[in-house]
């Protein structure tokens, strides 16, 4: 991302879904400096439109020397989620990541065998092609299961209420 010295300056993006609906707890992504890394630059977790990144719903500035150099082995990026959004089960979302004219950044290919769409822009996330074809990059994202009350306890708790006021009722009554 950034810099690629042919006058354009990329962005990348890569998608996921969860299998549960979850809050966003925080983000492991690999990604190394290429050639130059000293400006900040954003990593994004987008809502998806058209199959490409669309409204942000977290960003987070990442210092471009914080990054160790292409080829060694980096520890991923962890990056805390402050606003904790839901994420629905089965809903398409996107990591992005844009770096900046002065950065040259690479995001880390994944090892597991992950072929979901990936998405390129080649000014700095303003638009986006997608699916680009290319291998997607390694991250983790990392959410907490929201717990949502059963049918049958919301039903037993509103006749155990309802018990409740019809033995207090009688009570009255004597």
């Amino acid at each position: 991302m950034g810099n690629a010295f042919d006058g354009n300056d990329y962005a990348e993006g890569d998608t996921f879904s969860p299998v549960t609906t979850a809050t966003f707890s925080s983000l492991d992504i690999a990604l190394s400096c290429f050639v130059a890394c000293p400006d900040s630059f954003n990593v994004a977790l987008d809502s998806n439109s058209a199959d490409a990144p669309s409204t942000v719903l977290e960003s987070f500035t990442v210092a471009g020397a914080s990054l160790g150099s292409l080829g060694s082995d980096n520890a991923p990026i962890v990056l805390t989620s402050v606003l904790n959004p839901v994420l629905s089960a089965g809903t398409q979302y996107w990591i992005t990541v844009a770096a900046g004219t002065n950065n040259s950044i690479e995001w880390n290919f994944n090892t597991n065998g992950d072929t979901s769409d990936q998405a390129i822009s080649i000014d700095d996330a303003a638009t986006w092609f997608s699916p680009s074809g290319l291998t997607p990059g390694a991250y983790e994202v990392i959410g907490t299961a929201s717990a949502a009350p059963e049918p049958g306890s919301a039903l037993l708790l509103f006749w155990g209420g309802m018990l409740c006021g019809a033995i207090r009722c009688r009570g009255w009554r004597r």
